[in-house]
């Protein structure tokens, strides 16, 4: 368990460090309409953009079935919604954090970054809230 909590940490970090918030990555798999309302901002190329909604959009890795990220995608926004961000969050088979933007480039959390609970770290996929903007368009916002 602390070993894919802990690939969860690095992959996060890593994808952070790149410049994209939630280790956005992979391919679209869908949104979810009605999660949790969120707020948060971006600062990136001198610009920064506030994202305010309560759509999620479910961007997954090709070893992970787009259904099975969008299966995992409603517990998980349930259980982002209480916890801290930072914070470890466990949903059947996988191993998540609550992403905190680094301070210098910006505020909030957009989203959770989650490995495979086996701890395969090619098996990850990330849910962000992009709103009011579409997933096309907030991914070009946050530089990926």
């Amino acid at each position: 368990m602390r070993l894919a909590v802990l690939a969860t940490v690095v992959v996060t970090a890593a994808c952070l460090a790149s410049s994209a918030p939630a280790a956005i990555h992979g391919r679209l798999c869908g949104q979810i309409k009605h999660g949790p309302t969120n707020t948060w901002t971006w600062s990136y190329g001198g610009k920064t953009t506030h994202f305010h909604g309560n759509t999620w959009s479910v961007f997954a890795q090709p070893a992970v079935p787009c259904a099975a990220s969008l299966k995992a995608a409603p517990p998980l926004l349930a259980a982002w919604a209480k916890a801290k961000p930072g914070a470890s969050i466990m949903v059947k088979g996988w191993a998540c954090d609550k992403v905190q933007i680094p301070a210098q480039l910006g505020t909030g959390s957009d989203g959770a970054s989650c490995v495979d609970f086996g701890g395969n770290p090619s098996k990850t996929f990330v849910v962000v809230m992009l709103d009011p903007y579409s997933p096309a368009t907030g991914l070009k916002i946050l530089g990926g």
